[in-house]
């Protein structure tokens, strides 16, 4: 079935999103929304039912690994945003106007029953605003935000019903950064724009807030000599749908990590985390609990490894451990988690980074899935003017197992295997043009795809006929083309 969530069912600080069950907390009766059956089937088949469609949509994105500390970064131009001065802060403001057209905005499928591809076109808005203080101040400062306002241009009512305005905010406040001892705050906002896995007016829109705090001990006055950095983080997450209220969750997020800088330009790495995820609702016969689709879960992973630089033109990230999701159900994860990535700097205007990383998330099909990762990305500097960049990655997944309990008016559904395995695509090419310090042009491309054989039917997804037609099925593929004017100081 189409998806376009990733397969966590929450955000947090170390990954940002950025959802409805036609259902959700809202019926036919009040919304008016049109069922996804067409050609004379039910109008509304019913909320259960409803919510499965949305919730299978959840799987289809590719899968994003943990960010890579090997990819080495282009150095700065010189001259580029200097942005505005008040004594020790740097305000950047820029505001950009996107062209953008999707060749599959619902992730359809023709397989699938009245949900063949929709293509659309749509304007963005794109303003962000950026505040520093002096990187060298013992109190440090850091607010950036943007947003993005989406205007589709359709007659189809679905395509123009995906309107909306969306945005992040972070704000990170840290006291005594060149001290022993440092204490940070933070307050993390984003809010999801996202198209419904149907044709339909539904959205699968979302509102993400992240608050904690972090402790650090780190002795020696400047961080590139600083032998060990130990860091202990909690925060307070809430991801609360528009519509897919099923999927609303609250988890509280704890993380223990420490760094041994054994080598100058080497350290080794402990990654302790450990969150407590719970489903607002839990209880009702409509909630992902209750109809067996996810659980209230408690993922544990404990990874260590090392990074570094081999020579002055490669580096590596490489760390392994084990991860428990501890679902309260009995479809639960226990496995092995390991992580490698490689930075190369074969010139000096080009990057190359190769990685691969096994891990699990929550999800919320199957409580969770596992899978397997391996990217590409390539990042090259034309002059001073233009920037490169093209990326790769394939994921294998796999999800935790489910058998429907759910009908449609009486049917019963099937599914086409009890455990779901996703081969994902996602590849990105772009080039941004430096036309002048306070005008850039920016040229995209995306791909995002999903190739697997499962299908939701009705009756028997064994036996091909009108009586067990096929009415959702988990392969798409979609092509994002985009233009994107920013003005910025």
């Amino acid at each position: 079935m189409p998806g376009f969530f990733p397969i966590s069912g929450n955000s947090g600080p170390a990954m940002t999103a950025i959802g409805s069950s036609v259902g959700g907390a809202t019926g036919c009766a009040t919304r008016q929304m049109p069922s996804p059956r067409r050609n004379g089937a039910t109008a509304c088949p019913g909320r259960a039912f409803r919510l499965l469609f949305a919730v299978v949509a959840c799987l289809g994105l590719p899968v994003q690994a943990w960010a890579q500390t090997a990819e080495q970064a282009l150095p700065p131009v010189i001259g580029r945003e200097s942005g505005l001065h008040s004594g020790e802060f740097v305000l950047h403001p820029a505001v950009g106007v996107q062209g953008h057209y999707d060749t599959n905005l619902f992730n359809g499928n023709v397989q699938e029953y009245g949900n063949a591809p929709v293509s659309a076109t749509s304007i963005r808005i794109r303003p962000s605003l950026s505040l520093q203080n002096d990187l060298s101040s013992n109190t440090a400062f850091n607010f950036n935000s943007s947003g993005e306002g989406r205007v589709y241009l359709s007659d189809n009512k679905n395509v123009t019903a995906q309107d909306g305005i969306g945005g992040a905010a972070n704000l990170d406040l840290t006291f005594g950064q060149k001290k022993a001892i440092s204490f940070s705050m933070f307050e993390h906002f984003n809010r999801v724009l996202r198209a419904q896995n149907w044709d339909t007016i539904a959205s699968l829109n979302s509102n993400n807030n992240d608050v904690g705090g972090r402790i650090e001990f780190h002795p020696g006055d400047h961080p590139e000599r600083r032998p060990f950095v130990i860091a202990a983080i909690g925060s307070f997450g809430i991801q609360r749908f528009e519509e897919f209220t099923a999927g609303n969750a609250n988890t509280l997020r704890t993380r223990l990590t420490g760094s041994w800088r054994f080598l100058p330009k080497t350290a080794a790495l402990v990654d302790l985390g450990w969150d407590f995820m719970n489903y607002v609702d839990s209880t009702s016969s409509t909630s992902l609990v209750k109809m067996g689709l996810s659980q209230n879960s408690k993922p544990f992973r404990a990874k260590v490894g090392m990074a570094g630089a081999l020579t002055k033109r490669v580096t590596v990230d490489v760390g392994g451990g084990w991860g428990l999701s501890m679902s309260e159900g009995p479809s639960t994860y226990s496995g092995y988690l390991a992580s490698l990535a490689i930075g190369l700097r074969p010139a000096e205007a080009t990057r190359v980074t190769v990685g691969y990383n096994h891990d699990f998330r929550t999800s919320f099909y199957g409580t969770y899935a596992s899978f397997h990762r391996a990217s590409i990305s390539l990042l090259q500097r034309f002059g001073k003017i233009v920037d490169f960049k093209g990326a790769f990655g394939y994921s294998y997944v796999t999800f935790g197992p489910y058998v429907p309990t759910i009908g449609v008016n009486g049917t019963p559904l099937s599914v086409s295997a009890g455990t779901r395995h996703d081969n994902q695509l996602d590849a990105t090419l772009s080039a941004s043009f430096d036309v002048s310090r306070l005008l850039a042009v920016d040229l995209g491309y995306a791909l995002r795809q999903v190739i697997t054989g499962y299908k939701v039917c009705l009756n028997d997804c064994t036996v091909v006929s009108n009586a067990n037609r096929v009415l959702d099925v988990g392969a798409y593929q979609a092509h994002e083309i985009f233009a994107t004017v920013t003005v910025r100081y």
